[in-house]
């Protein structure tokens, strides 16, 4: 897989679990961090306390928002070419272009089944042939 260490920065509880789950059923070798809060996760990105090869970023986070952490982490030299998917619960247009805007690998609305997960997931994790 060309991801090992995923960091996933989502504040719902539920949505950790499941996405843990998914990630587990593709690659039960994948490292994956998760974190609550945007500000925390790129403080901890930026002093090396934990490392990302592919973050998936709740668009809608308390504090600082996902589209505000993607902006600061595109300062940062050493963290503006890792890979960031922005998940929403929703479509938003304005978001969704802001996000291309900001450098994101993509954007995706969160899918209600663990199936669609899974497919949407592995699009990232698994290499194509």
């Amino acid at each position: 897989m060309p991801y090992q260490h995923i960091l996933l920065i989502e504040d719902d509880e539920a949505d950790q679990r499941i996405f843990a789950t998914v990630l587990q059923s593709i690659g039960p070798d994948l490292i994956c961090t998760v974190s609550d809060d945007a500000m925390q996760a790129l403080y901890q990105l930026i002093s090396l306390e934990i490392t990302a090869d592919l973050i998936f970023l709740d668009a809608r986070l308390p504090g600082m928002t996902g589209l505000e952490f993607l902006q600061e982490l595109r300062k940062q030299e050493s963290l503006k070419e890792t890979p960031v998917v922005v998940m929403a619960g929703l479509p938003d247009a304005n978001d969704m272009l802001r996000t291309k805007e900001l450098g994101a690998l993509d954007y995706v609305v969160k899918p209600g089944k663990f199936s669609e997960l899974r497919k949407i997931l592995a699009s990232f994790l698994v290499e194509q042939p």
